[in-house]
Formats: C-alpha cells, structure tokens, sequence
C-alpha cells in the first residue's frame, strides 16, 4: 500500500485550518517499530513524507501539532489517500483521540 496523503479534515470533508479550528499540523511517515506515545522533536527519530509513502504490512505515522485555543470538536476526521495495486481509494476515519483532543490558554 502506498499513502499519497493524509489530512485532518471535519465529517464534511472541509480541511481543519488554522484560523478556523486552531490546529496546524504535519503528518510523517515513521519506522513501524517506533514506540507510540507522545515525542520532543529530537526524540522521534527518522521521519519521512508521507506523499507516497510505503506501508509493507504495518507502519506508523507521526501527527505534529502546533495549536491555539483548540475545543474539543466531534467532528474533526482523518482523511486517507491512497493505492493498493495501482488501484486508488480514499478513507474518511473517525478518531477518538482528535475529536477529543483540546489545548485551551
């Protein structure tokens, strides 16, 4: 499987921003081995785009956030790009953690 993109968007489908949700954000391809849990930027290891990014069986992606006056929002999603066999598909997931997730000054 190969991942062309993936972003955070809401149950309709319109991208999360900055402005209007508080949420910036880069998402990475890392070792399927790496430990999940919460990172420092100098502790999480070799990271790699994750446009076109290969999956052989299991692997793991890094979520880098930057974010202001987040509230907790039941309908933030993950949006998933991608191919098996040349064949294209795209994923709408809901996710516990980001609907949940808030980072309120």
């Amino acid at each position: 499987m190969t991942i062309e993109s993936i972003e955070l968007v809401k149950s309709d489908g319109i991208p999360v921003t900055y402005e209007e949700d508080g949420i910036k954000y880069e998402i990475f391809g890392v070792d399927p081995l790496k430990k999940s849990g919460v990172y420092g930027d100098r502790d999480i290891g070799d990271i790699k785009s994750i446009n076109n990014f290969e999956i052989n069986g299991k692997g793991k992606i890094v979520l880098k956030l930057s974010t202001e006056n987040v509230k907790n929002d039941i309908d933030r999603r993950v949006k998933i790009s991608f191919k098996v066999n040349g064949e294209k598909s795209e994923k709408i997931i809901k996710w516990k953690t980001l609907e949940q997730f808030s980072a309120v000054q």
